[in-house]
């Protein structure tokens, strides 16, 4: 199905109806302190026709219990268990089981506030022209209950069209503050599964990529849960997926597409080094070593330590081996603060 196909779409019987079926897709992995108030939010919503996807990741702390004993009589919430894969394995497995004509996805901890649905909803029947919509959000700390502001305000930019160097440039999509069109998933083709991290990073770029147009509503919508206690994030691990998004997006879009969009986002420096470690990843050498020439002649501040960092990097590949090599360059990062 091409893109041109989206915007014809709408002749299917669930969407010529006034109220399409919007599935909720919430993965859930020993969440049961919080799954209720997750679940409660979408049944709370304003919008009529929906149905709620709950896929149980391998879950040890009773939680199929605890929805079938609270949420199966009300006829809207949809229970799937599978062995533990993973964030993007579980989005997989419910978009299979999914019915509706749009989707959202809502993380078992997260919430939503009642408008957000039937808003969506609303636009999207109202504008074809668009397959996505997202807005957004406000934050809240473990069960604390209030809502605040994200670190500094507004993280997201407020971007609509077509935004790949905005997403690219850092512009944040909050996994359950966006709506989006079942096509899209039909033509994408879901969540990379091997990507630990920023795995919603990759999806909402790819689809951005592949012409597949956003819009930003203001009103703020959701809750992001925060955990004060929660452990620090593996930096190594989240280099590795960063590597993987670039050679995934440059496989998904169109190389001009691709390289305009890099130009306006301010990062093709980064972005081409990380995918020449990508394919150093894939042992696949004489498409590295290609890709750091490409990424030494982008215009870079600081251009004479960026020449030293990737030739060292080169040098020593040999030497250390892919991952020691990566761990050893997220340690210097942390160390000296430095900016690749």
């Amino acid at each position: 199905m091409t893109l041109e196909k989206v915007n014809q779409a709408e002749d299917t019987e669930d969407a010529l109806r006034d109220d399409p079926l919007v599935s909720v897709i919430i993965p859930c992995y020993n969440s049961r302190q919080w799954v209720g108030q997750a679940i409660d939010s979408v049944l709370n919503q304003t919008y009529p026709n929906i149905e709620i996807i709950v896929v149980d990741d391998g879950s040890t702390d009773g939680v199929a219990g605890y929805i079938k004993t609270n949420y199966y009589s009300t006829g809207q919430v949809r229970y799937f268990y599978q062995s533990n894969g993973g964030v993007s394995r579980a989005r997989n497995y419910g978009l299979k089981q999914a019915r509706g004509a749009f989707i959202s996805f809502l993380d078992a901890d997260d919430w939503l506030l009642p408008e957000k649905v039937a808003r969506q909803v609303s636009f999207l029947q109202k504008h074809p022209d668009y397959q996505v919509a997202y807005c957004d959000y406000w934050c809240s700390y473990d069960n604390e209950g209030s809502l605040e502001l994200p670190a500094g305000g507004r993280l997201i930019k407020g971007v609509s069209g077509q935004i790949l160097p905005e997403l690219l440039a850092g512009t944040v999509v909050i996994m359950h503050a966006a709506m989006l069109r079942r096509e899209c998933l039909e033509i994408t083709g879901g969540f990379k599964e091997d990507l630990v991290y920023a795995e919603d990073w990759e999806f909402w770029l790819r689809l951005a990529g592949m012409g597949f147009r956003y819009w930003f509503m203001p009103q703020r919508e959701v809750v992001y849960r925060l955990r004060r206690s929660s452990r620090s994030t593996n930096n190594y691990q989240v280099q590795l997926c960063r590597n993987r998004i670039c050679r995934y997006i440059s496989e998904a879009v169109d190389p001009v597409v691709l390289k305009e969009a890099l130009r306006s986002s301010g990062i093709e420096s980064t972005f081409q080094f990380g995918l020449a470690r990508a394919y150093f990843e894939q042992k696949k050498y004489k498409a590295g070593l290609r890709q750091t020439l490409a990424a030494l002649k982008t215009g870079r501040s600081r251009k004479a330590m960026y020449v030293v960092f990737c030739l060292g990097y080169v040098l020593a590949l040999p030497l250390l081996g892919y991952n020691r090599l990566e761990k050893l360059v997220m340690r210097l990062v942390e160390l000296f603060k430095i900016k690749i």
